[in-house]
């Protein structure tokens, strides 16, 4: 008799991690707010929810500058399949559009798998300070002067690419001058003030800052 032989192959199941909420949200970094990332994850084989998947073998990262992604958390799973991370965001989290991806790993019957990167927005508060002039400072009329100052955010970091205005105020005409100023590109700002359109007597310097992303 003959013997016919035959192979086959043995594999682990195929893993979906789908959405649940978590996309196209916006958190604001200086306060308690908070948002979930949420996944399910699916045995795309049997189509049901995969449970029990160890802390060691699930993570959800979050990036940190819009590219570099943080070490990853386990965070909660359930026995219907869903990894949650509650993520509120740190000083470490800079404010601008960023990304997450959940994934589970090194699964005894299943395979890798990891989630789409989905975006969100960190915002927050913008802080402003004017270290020149100081003040009592005495201009002369008709000779320029140099107004400078610095923006920071919440974590004491300096803000580049701001939009940062002056506005010198006549304290008894109410008369106003406004320059836009120029970003040295250190969370520095200074602009030149043109003294010989502005009327005599004391002023007060306001500064102001606006950037995507922050209040």
């Amino acid at each position: 008799a003959n013997t016919s032989v035959r192979n086959f192959t043995l594999e682990k199941d195929d893993v979906s991690v789908n959405l649940v909420t978590g996309n196209l949200v916006s958190i604001y970094r200086n306060s308690l707010e908070n948002s979930n990332f949420l996944v399910q994850v699916i045995d795309t084989d049997k189509n049901q929810p995969i449970g029990g998947v160890g802390s060691s073998n699930r993570k959800v990262w979050v990036t940190t500058d819009g590219t570099t992604l943080d070490a990853g958390t386990p965070t909660s799973y359930n026995s219907t399949g869903h990894l949650n991370r509650t993520f509120d965001p740190t000083c470490t989290y800079l404010a601008g559009i960023q990304f997450w991806r959940a994934g589970v790993f090194t699964l005894s019957g299943y395979k890798d798998a990891n989630s789409s990167d989905f975006s969100f927005n960190i915002t927050s508060d913008l802080f402003v300070n004017i270290t020149d002039p100081l003040n009592k400072k005495v201009f002369v009329r008709g000779i320029n002067n140099t107004f400078r100052g610095n923006v920071t955010d919440e974590c004491l970091n300096l803000i580049t690419g701001a939009t940062v205005i002056f506005f010198a105020q006549n304290v008894s005409t109410a008369s106003s001058t406004t320059c836009t100023a120029t970003d040295e590109g250190n969370g520095y700002y200074n602009c030149t003030f043109n003294t010989s359109v502005m009327n005599f007597g004391v002023h007060n310097l306001t500064m102001n800052a606006t950037r995507q992303f922050y209040n």
